[in-house]
């Protein structure tokens, strides 16, 4: 049994690569004092390849990895309208948070944590170009727009 701290990051088609790429690296390359490694760091999926910026990337793990995490990572999107439709993506978000995994956004990853109702009476940010369509889609949400 690893004691590694288990980091899910989830994949799907249109996520912008380097907010999947940049918290694999940071988790990855983290060491202990005796340069050990610290966390095992997984892309996760619902299918086997996913389509972004022109590149099809395949993954090893299945979406149901991510209950096995203590943190969950949801990266954002080129697309908005393609997050709403990540409907499996939304459910194992979901089931995490429920579970009491530490979930997180990065950018417009925000909009799958809004989608999957764990936001409500939270506060949250976005990226700038996205705070009206934040506001509008997730009103009980208080979106904070300056936190950078």
């Amino acid at each position: 049994m690893s004691l590694l701290h288990k980091v899910a990051i989830i994949a799907y088609d249109q996520v912008v690569m380097g907010d999947i790429s940049t918290p694999y690296d940071l988790f990855y390359l983290a060491k202990s004092k005796k340069n050990q490694q610290l966390y095992d760091v997984r892309i996760c999926a619902s299918y086997k390849a996913f389509k972004t910026s022109g590149m099809s990337m395949t993954t090893k793990e299945s979406l149901s990895w991510v209950q096995k995490a203590q943190t969950v990572v949801i990266p954002g999107s080129f697309s908005l309208e393609g997050m709403y439709k990540q409907k499996e993506v939304i459910t194992t978000i979901k089931k995490a948070y429920n579970k009491k995994k530490r979930v997180l956004s990065i950018c417009t990853g925000s909009f799958l944590l809004g989608e999957s109702e764990i936001l409500k009476g939270h506060k949250a940010t976005t990226h700038w170009s996205s705070h009206a369509e934040f506001r509008k889609r997730y009103p009980q949400v208080e979106l904070v727009t300056d936190a950078i």
